[in-house]
């Protein structure tokens, strides 16, 4: 018998290992069914930046290193450098493979790890639930050469890194840390979040993280003494620049599109009610911006939740938009239906749930979408910004399927609870994107006008 009972969780961990591996394999190739892409706009520009590590134009333009972390410049270097020697038309081809097996290992291994503990199997059955529902958020950023999907991507490792205890991990967690912040500066918030649960939960041991992320920020200061000798710190320089911008701009921006082939191509939508009360005043930082909002109570309650809704109502083309009016708005449904369900379930799960351990291991995913909400309010995003927050919705989804963790609340009354947050997400995303600026129009005073 207790042999028996010995060989249950062996079987348990293979059938999940086939469980993934084959997700893997079916998101890989599904994804690459979908077809390549054009490289517009900030892909292009990133695309720039692979081509010139690898050799193969002489330099990126003139504003990307001062405004991007050096490592986005790498990240595409393996795609780059295929094309370099197959020639420049397979250069769609090369990155819808490499976003293609990163998005494949999100899908598969990397958002069940966030949701729960490696050792645990999990349902078969929810795993390609989860994946399916994954494709169809993600699949849509594979054609692309850009940071989102790495960014993300890091963040969810570096949730299940600081769930260990071994000193590899959380030096590990920290180097993770480092690159995120240098391939989208936006996740500063998250990964302070997720910081201070390092402190919290490892305490001493929490010192294992520095070197990791001095390590990963190592590059940037080197490049920035190479290229910009009078900056000695370790983002490129004209960050903070544009931080102070982004703050002016999320005072009355609540979300920018950027419509893929038109000429031009940006649309702002707007907030009348917020740009008439801060057009004589506009923020010039993040806390200029924090004091703006207080000041300007309720307009700026409502004009924050219609953000983070419109954030959600992300049109079947994301990360770009080409409009398709039925399918865009069924498929904003579906993106704000399963962020709201599975933070929903998340936060219940933290607040209520009879078991300690599925109550703990939330609180990373919970930190982690929390801070990104923060980062949506502070910016002028477009919805693609997002995306750790979709994916930490994901992961409560997964959990959810497998009734994980279960709140001790009854059953009618969290789905109606739930039900009722995620029909009021809709209609604010429909309430913030009712004032769309025409393409190319831009400024404070153009707003309603």
């Amino acid at each position: 018998m207790r042999a028996a009972v010995t060989d249950v969780v062996p079987r348990q961990v293979a059938l999940r290992d086939r469980t993934s591996w084959s997700i893997a394999a079916a998101f890989f190739v599904a994804t690459l069914a979908r077809g390549v892409g054009q490289f517009r706009y900030d892909a292009l520009y990133y695309w720039w930046g692979a081509q010139q590590v690898v050799g193969s134009i002489p330099g990126a333009p003139d504003d990307f290193w001062p405004l991007r972390g050096v490592l986005t410049a790498w990240i595409y270097a393996p795609a780059a450098l295929v094309a370099r020697f197959l020639g420049q038309p397979v250069a769609p081809a090369t990155v819808l493979v490499e976003n293609s097996l990163l998005l494949a290992v999100v899908a598969a291994f990397l958002v069940p790890a966030a949701a729960q503990r490696g050792r645990r199997a999990g349902d078969v059955r929810a795993r390609w639930i989860l994946g399916g529902v994954l494709w169809l958020l993600t699949a849509g950023f594979a054609p692309f050469p850009l940071m989102d999907i790495w960014a993300a991507a890091g963040c969810l490792l570096l949730v299940v890194l600081i769930r260990r205890r071994e000193w590899w991990a959380l030096m590990s967690s920290g180097a993770v840390a480092g690159v995120v912040l240098n391939l989208r500066p936006a996740y500063l918030v998250a990964v302070i979040a997720l910081g201070v649960f390092v402190v919290v939960r490892h305490r001493w041991r929490a010192v294992f993280v520095v070197p990791g992320v001095l390590l990963a920020l190592l590059p940037q200061f080197v490049e920035n003494l190479s290229r910009f000798p009078g900056s000695l710190a370790p983002w490129p320089p004209a960050s903070v620049g544009l931080m102070n911008a982004q703050a002016a701009w999320a005072s009355w921006v609540v979300r920018y599109d950027t419509l893929f082939g038109a000429d031009p191509a940006g649309q702002f939508f707007c907030s009348p009610a917020m740009a008439q009360r801060v057009s004589s005043d506009l923020p010039v930082s993040s806390v200029a911006l924090g004091l703006s909002f207080l000041r300007n109570v309720p307009t700026s309650i409502v004009f924050s939740s219609e953000k983070l809704a419109s954030a959600l109502h992300w049109p079947l083309s994301t990360p770009y938009t080409v409009p398709v009016p039925v399918l865009d708005g069924l498929f904003a449904l579906f993106v704000t239906a399963v962020t709201v369900l599975g933070l929903g379930y998340l936060l219940l799960t933290r607040s209520s749930s009879s078991c300690a351990t599925a109550r703990r291991d939330v609180g990373p995913v919970l930190a982690m979408a929390g801070a990104s909400v923060v980062a949506i309010v502070g910016s002028a995003a477009e919805s693609r910004f997002a995306l750790p927050v979709v994916l930490a919705g994901a992961s409560g989804l997964f959990l959810l399927l497998q009734r994980e963790g279960t709140p001790r609340f009854g059953k009618t009354l969290t789905i109606s609870v739930l039900v009722v947050v995620m029909a009021a997400a809709v209609v604010g995303g429909y309430a913030g994107l009712s004032s769309p600026m025409a393409p190319g129009v831009f400024g404070v005073t153009a707003c309603g006008a």
